[in-house]
Formats: structure tokens, C-alpha cells, sequence
């Protein structure tokens, strides 16, 4: 299906920057000071207390997790705001923390959905949707013998069949490139590359989510670690043989080696000054990469009116982007 959801094998968790050392390899009693407590703070942060390190993770915010934000407004029925699924479970180190968590995890499927029209009646999709995963192949594949890359909007307006296609033909084919690209990767077709918006790789096995939260890994990983929440980092730099963290509340920290694992986001918008400059190749990577946003709206009904065996809903609304994907909790 379009639908289908990929994985960066590597992106257990946020981008990782070291300052003040080549390794994260920590010397017994040693100190390191991580900051960011999201899946990869809060894992670097296990693994060197195992080798013995003096480990202080520094957290920004208020709560820990990163991407993966559990809310529990109804007690009954915790709602991941943030990540929700293990896009497969093979391999994943994501399960294997699952499983050393005890976190009870449900499988969904992308074959099992209904698709809707803008009047409620439920539609045939999967010859549209064939027909528009074709247009879409048959344009990435000549963008990739163009000279340079292009939009993967300017690639498919560019080919014969999105110029052949009708009305309806063009709506199924947005529809397709909405659920299959940009809500997949958080980002409009006219910003994602033509050549590399899918060079992700995949874990094999099902999509699994986690009905009592996924904030039950992050729960798992931060057990007996010096967390320290709301603290908000302003300058890092070198200190003697060290590293030196200043908060800014002006207190300060010191340590022999920092982990930096905070997201592109923030570090694009340079509110943590590096005193120490960062090699340029990585420097450029943060100017040029950007960040996606996903939405996501949570509905709860008193009865559902809709198969209770259904996964997913698709709605073909009359303008593109318009909630055109729902999970079924039911």
C-alpha cells in the first residue's frame, strides 16, 4: 500500500554531536555530561553508567522523551502525541527494548483499511492507487537521469502521466504522495527531493503499537539515572582537559567528555552556542537538513461507527492534505 511506513536503521534516536571528543568511550569514573533525554540521550546514557561513567543527563524540558511524548489526560487511554508505532519489528533495536520493558505492543496493517469519499461513502481504492504508484515511479526514475535534483512535486507535474491524467486521476495520485511521502517524512511535496525521499531502509515484520503508551521505553531507559529536567543549556565549550556546560540559570557544569543529542530544530536555531567550532561538513549538514512537522488529532467517541477490524480509514477529501489518514484504535 502507499501507505507504507520506512525506517532509518541508524535513527534510533536524535542527531548525535560529540564536543570535546572523538568517542563516546568513557573511562571508569569518568564524567559525562549528556544533554537531551530522548532515545538517544537517554541511551547513551545506560550504556556508559554500565561501563562505569559518572553520567548527568541535562533536559530542557519538563518531562523526558523527546519524540516520544505519551500524554495520559484520560487515565484510561494513554495518547502518544509523539512516536507511536516500531516500523518493524525485526532487527529493531526498538523491540528488543520493548521486550526488556515488558511493554505489551499490538500489530497493525496498512492491507486492513477502508477508504472513504467526501459524501461518507466507502470506496475501491487499490486500482487508483496502483495506477498513481506507477505515475509516481515512472517520474522518480526520470528525475534520476535528470542533471540535477528537483522538487518530487516538479518531477511529477513534469511527466506524461500526471499531463494524461484526469481530475480524479490527479487527486487519487496527491492522495498517494500525501500518505506515502509527506506524511511519512513531514514534508510538502514541493520541498522533498525527487532523487533521495525514500532512501531510507527498512525493518522487517509487522508495525506494532503500544496501547498502555510508548513512554514505557523511555521509563525503562531513564531508571536510575541523574536526570535533570527544565534545565535549559546556553554554552558549551572546553575547559582545561574537559568540557564545560553553562545552564541558564548560570550555574554550570563540568565534565570530561559532552554528548549533545538535541534535535536538528534546535540546533539550527543556534540557541546553544558551541565555543568550540564544529567541523564544517557537519556544521553545513545542519544549515541544509530541515525539520518536518506531522500533525496528529485524536478523536474519542462514545461507540464507533465504523468496522471494528479496520485499522486504518482514508478519507479522499476535496483538497489534499485534509486528514486523509486514521488509525482505528478500535
Amino acid at each position: 500500500r502507499p501507505t507504507r511506513r520506512t525506517i532509518i536503521k541508524s535513527a534510533l534516536g536524535l542527531p548525535a554531536i560529540l564536543a570535546g571528543a572523538t568517542s563516546v568511550t568513557a573511562r571508569t569514573n569518568s564524567r559525562v555530561v549528556i544533554i537531551g533525554a530522548g532515545l538517544a540521550g537517554l541511551s547513551a546514557a545506560r550504556d556508559l553508567k554500565q561501563r562505569a561513567a559518572d553520567v548527568i543527563v541535562v533536559e530542557a524540558r519538563n518531562r523526558i522523551g523527546g519524540r516520544i511524548w505519551t500524554s495520559r489526560a484520560w487515565p484510561d487511554m494513554p495518547m502518544d502525541m509523539g512516536a507511536s508505532w516500531i516500523h518493524g519489528v525485526k532487527g529493531n533495536p526498538l523491540t528488543s527494548l520493548a521486550d526488556e520493558a515488558g511493554a505489551k505492543r499490538i500489530a497493525t496493517s496498512y492491507d486492513s483499511a477502508n477508504a472513504y469519499d467526501t459524501k461518507g461513502g466507502q470506496i475501491e481504492t487499490e486500482a487508483d492507487t496502483a495506477k498513481a504508484e506507477a505515475v509516481l515511479r515512472k517520474a522518480r526514475a526520470a528525475a534520476e537521469n535528470s542533471e540535477r535534483d528537483l522538487s518530487l512535486a516538479a518531477a511529477v507535474q513534469a511527466s506524461k502521466g500526471w499531463q494524461a491524467a484526469s481530475d480524479a486521476e490527479r487527486r487519487m495520485i496527491r492522495h498517494t504522495v500525501n500518505g506515502a511521502v509527506e506524511q511519512e517524512y513531514g514534508g510538502d511535496w514541493t520541498e522533498v527531493s525527487a532523487w533521495h525521499y525514500d532512501d531510507s531502509k527498512e525493518f522487517g515484520g509487522d508495525d506494532e503499537l503500544f496501547p498502555h503508551g510508548f513512554d514505557q521505553i523511555t521509563a525503562w531507559l531513564a531508571r536510575g539515572l541523574d536526570i535533570r529536567l527544565g534545565q535549559t543549556v546556553r554554552t558549551i565549550g572546553p575547559a582545561g582537559r574537559g568540557v564545560r556546560v553553562t545552564l541558564a540559570d548560570g550555574d554550570a557544569l563540568e565534565a570530561d567528555r559532552v554528548i549533545l543529542t538535541l534535535p536538528l530544530g534546535v540546533l539550527r536555531a543556534g540557541s546553544v552556542r558551541l565555543n568550540a567550532p564544529l567541523a564544517q561538513s557537519r556544521q553545513r549538514a545542519i544549515e541544509t537538513l530541515r525539520m518536518g512537522l506531522l500533525n496528529k488529532c485524536w478523536l474519542r467517541f462514545d461507540r464507533i461507527a465504523w468496522p471494528d477490524d479496520v485499522d486504518w480509514i482514508e478519507w479522499i477529501g476535496p483538497e489534499d492534505g485534509q486528514w486523509a489518514q486514521w488509525v482505528s484504535l478500535a
